[in-house]
């Protein structure tokens, strides 16, 4: 302002960013049971140097350091012998102030894994299902049946990656049910190894079958699953829903043999989760039946408490985990002046956070 007269003045402002890291993608990844390196995978964004450490010796990160700007990181891990998936937490920190970081989750499948893992069960009459089971496997790998009369596989061992295996089957004589337990197992380690259950119906069984068995939860936001269901049946059938509000489903009958169905669900407009049980039951016999549960989950949420926000000191002060996040999704916070204000953290995932505000001093 001019010293004559303070009225004739300019105003200028002045802003200072704070120290920083992000990382991207922030979801982590996961790895195949038989290792794999993923190129420039993480993008790290600093505002100075930076370190990278792992929680675990299997999993490397080239480089493991970086200066101020943006970085392109190499994640690697080896060939997993284990008989459980496991993970590996990866730490990106400034070295200045090792408190400002962002931390991300690696995991890495099993030894060895065949899915789908609930098995299957096949008509009466035979069936041959082409390249039903996939198996993914560290080593190299067989299977065995402890069925001494059935034997339901075609392919019996593989190497290591990925096998596709057909499963096949004449009719059953018989009018009661036959199964077998399939057990994948390592070669090296038999003891490293899935089970899955096999079955084939007696013939002339009255039966309806609906996989997958588990349902469904659709998002909040809604979702379309094409062909989610399959049904098999020894007859036509129909399908009836529990909840007379709520039935998210697009084929509700099919005749006998093999029928896909669609869910589908519009967003849920309500606070609550929603929920109905399925009921496929054969026309002729409704006592031969399957049930399967679909949900959807509560619109998104947020609640802060307090919620009549706060009047600092003109001295400054600090407030130590004043606000109490409530959410159901991912939030953030915004709209503040963070010349004078702070708040920590700035962001976070559902569930339950405390929130710190802090004030300089007021000039």
């Amino acid at each position: 302002s001019l010293k004559a007269n303070a009225e004739i003045k300019k105003e200028v402002t002045l802003e200072q960013g704070g120290a920083s890291i992000s990382i991207s993608p922030s979801e982590g990844y996961t790895f195949p049971a038989e290792g794999e390196t993923k190129s420039n995978f993480f993008t790290v964004t600093s505002t100075d140097a930076w370190e990278a450490t792992s929680s675990s010796a299997w999993c490397s990160v080239r480089p493991q350091s970086g200066s101020a700007g943006e970085t392109k990181v190499t994640i690697e891990a080896e060939a997993n012998s284990n008989e459980n998936e496991r993970q590996a937490v990866l730490t990106f920190a400034l070295k200045a102030n090792t408190e400002i970081k962002k931390v991300v989750t690696l995991q890495q499948a099993k030894a060895i894994s065949v899915n789908p893992s609930e098995g299957y069960t096949f008509l009466a009459a035979g069936e041959t299902k082409e390249n039903f089971f996939t198996v993914i496997s560290a080593k190299a790998w067989e299977v065995t049946s402890s069925n001494l009369e059935w034997f339901p596989v075609v392919e019996k061992e593989g190497n290591s990656g990925t096998t596709q295996v057909t499963i096949k089957t004449d009719a059953n004589r018989s009018t009661a049910e036959r199964k077998t337990e399939l057990t994948f197992a390592l070669k090296s380690n038999t003891a490293i190894k899935q089970v899955i259950t096999v079955k084939q119906l007696g013939k002339q069984a009255e039966v309806i079958a609906v996989t997958p068995t588990e349902g469904y939860t659709f998002p909040a936001a809604g979702e379309t699953k094409e062909n989610y269901f399959t049904v098999r049946s020894s007859g036509a059938w129909a399908v009836t829903s529990s909840n007379a509000e709520w039935f998210p489903v697009e084929t509700k009958e099919g005749e006998a043999d093999t029928t896909k169905v669609t869910i589908k669900a519009e967003a849920n407009s309500n606070d609550t989760e929603r929920q109905t049980t399925l009921t496929f039951a054969l026309k002729s016999n409704t006592a031969v039946k399957q049930t399967v549960v679909l949900k959807q989950e509560p619109k998104p949420t947020i609640k802060v408490t307090p919620s009549e926000g706060y009047t600092f000191l003109a001295a400054g002060e600090t407030k130590t985990d004043y606000f109490t996040v409530e959410s159901t999704g991912e939030w953030t916070v915004s709209g503040y002046d963070g010349s004078w204000c702070t708040v920590t953290p700035e962001s976070g995932e559902a569930g339950s956070h405390k929130v710190t505000i802090q004030a300089s001093k007021n000039e």
